[in-house]
């Protein structure tokens, strides 16, 4: 009769799992030390995107109120002379003025609002907040690993696969929820002269976006995935298994 996998006696071999516990604690710490510095970013751009809004706002006002204030100076001198190639000649400024008051305003407040959807606000927010529960995790399945923890090894194995997942995820919300958001938004930033369509520059964006997910999830699933390979051989479970307990002898 051939003996249960369970029975066969499996050789400990502890370099391995130390060697990921070194590399969790090493990933682990300058991930976070990257999170943390995106997560700063992202904390600040939507008050700079609100002072930039307010700002425009306030200068469109200020040139409103200026042409507003040079039309009333030409209707006063227009009523003013009475000589016609004058009153024409002043009439014509007016009107010329008087059209581009009425236009509306080609602005980027729209634009840079829209970067404030609650939808990228809640991807990248997401992004942050799991990164740094996952890394600080990872920091402590490292230490534990090094002690050749069973409680290490199976953390680490957990956090490998939440990571895969988690880049699974966000490239999904990247491609169905933000992309289309921003490049939305990059839309509405009016044209001018001698540069690329802004529906061109935004679809070219969102293009780039998808790319960079893409390779996310491709480069930044490897190391979890060697992790899960490496901590779920026989001899990695042995070697962060607790030793068994010794046999009691016969009783006399």
């Amino acid at each position: 009769m051939e003996p249960f996998p369970e029975d066969v006696s499996v050789k400990p071999t502890p370099q391995p799992p130390k060697t990921i516990g070194i590399l969790n604690i090493i990933f682990g710490v300058v991930l976070m030390i990257v999170s943390g510095c995106c997560g700063f970013y992202t904390v600040l751009t939507p008050s700079m995107l609100v002072m930039a809004a307010a700002q425009e706002e306030k200068a469109q006002a200020q040139m409103k109120a200026a042409r507003q204030a040079q039309i009333d100076q030409l209707r006063k001198q227009e009523e003013a002379t009475e000589d016609e190639n004058l009153k024409e000649q002043y009439r014509t400024q007016r009107e010329e003025i008087e059209a581009q008051q009425s236009k509306p305003e080609a602005s980027e407040t729209e634009a840079m609002k829209s970067f404030q959807n609650p939808r990228i606000v809640g991807h990248f927010g997401t992004e942050l907040v799991t990164g740094l529960i996952l890394d600080v995790l990872m920091i402590v399945s490292g230490i534990g690993l090094i002690g050749l923890k069973d409680w290490a090894r199976k953390l680490a194995l957990g956090v490998a696969g939440l990571k895969i997942l988690r880049l699974l995820a966000l490239t999904a919300s990247m491609a169905l929820l933000v992309v289309p958001t921003v490049t939305a938004a990059l839309g509405k930033i009016p044209a001018n002269p001698g540069n690329p369509p802004p529906a061109q520059v935004a679809q070219t964006i969102g293009q780039m976006g998808i790319i960079y997910m893409v390779a996310m999830l491709l480069l930044g699933s490897i190391y979890p995935a060697i992790a899960l390979w490496v901590l779920s051989r026989p001899g990695a479970r042995a070697a962060c298994s607790p030793p068994a307990a010794p046999e009691a002898g016969p009783e006399w």
